[in-house]
């Protein structure tokens, strides 16, 4: 996938097991094929899949964003903190992706959506002006 393309995963709520269905496998093999930018700690992404996948246990909406470098995956704390600083706001992140889940109860549906970003909307996002 390139900068700007989105990989969406849509399910529905299931009545009897009282969660939703829908299939991570293509959202989580994405963030996977992104720990070549890590040479080491890549197991730090476990973490950030871990959440987002509590997100579609739960029915919660939320964004997760993942920041990979050379020393393995950061998340919005710190990707956040590296960013305002001048000496590695542009280079410091090989890759950033955004996951975002979305949860609509009154149709019973969810939907993940995946996007490879750039610091430039990390930082709209968060309403950080530098």
């Amino acid at each position: 996938m390139n900068r700007g393309e989105k990989l969406i995963s849509e399910g529905k709520f299931n009545i009897n097991t009282k969660k939703y269905d829908v299939n991570t496998s293509n959202v989580f093999s994405e963030i996977l094929r992104s720990l070549r930018y890590c040479d080491i700690y890549l197991s730090d992404v476990l973490y950030g899949i871990e959440r987002v996948r509590t997100l579609v246990d739960n029915g919660v909406s939320g964004v997760v964003w993942f920041g990979f470098y050379a020393d393995g995956v950061d998340y919005e704390n710190y990707i956040m903190e590296n960013m305002m600083d001048e000496r590695y706001r542009y280079h410091y992140y090989r890759d950033l992706i955004r996951v975002e889940v979305t949860v609509i109860e009154r149709t019973g549906s969810i939907e993940i959506v995946l996007e490879h970003s750039g610091y430039s909307q990390f930082m709209k996002e968060l309403r950080i002006t530098k």
